[in-house]
């Protein structure tokens, strides 16, 4: 009796979302299709209001997508401009 296949893995390299508009995360498919997003604010000098200041996991990261069809989570710090 052999065992049975284990069930395929694709690995995907994290882009850098840093410094992109929020907005514009939500609204491309290609983010929204495999990327679920925890959204946490805070004030920052240099990072315009509603743009992202980090991201956990990091850019170029290679995750395992699971054959689930399960998305990646992505944590992400959004400006909200000026304290």
């Amino acid at each position: 009796m052999s065992l049975p296949e284990p069930p395929p893995f694709t690995s995907i390299s994290i882009p850098d979302m840093t410094n992109t508009s929020l907005n514009e995360l939500l609204a491309d498919e290609r983010y929204i299709d495999v990327f679920t997003f925890d959204i946490m604010e805070e004030y920052n000098d240099n990072v315009p209001e509603g743009y992202v200041i980090s991201q956990s996991p990091r850019a170029n990261t290679s995750i395992m997508l699971p054959p689930t069809g399960e998305k990646i989570r992505i944590h992400l710090v959004v400006s909200v401009g000026l304290e």
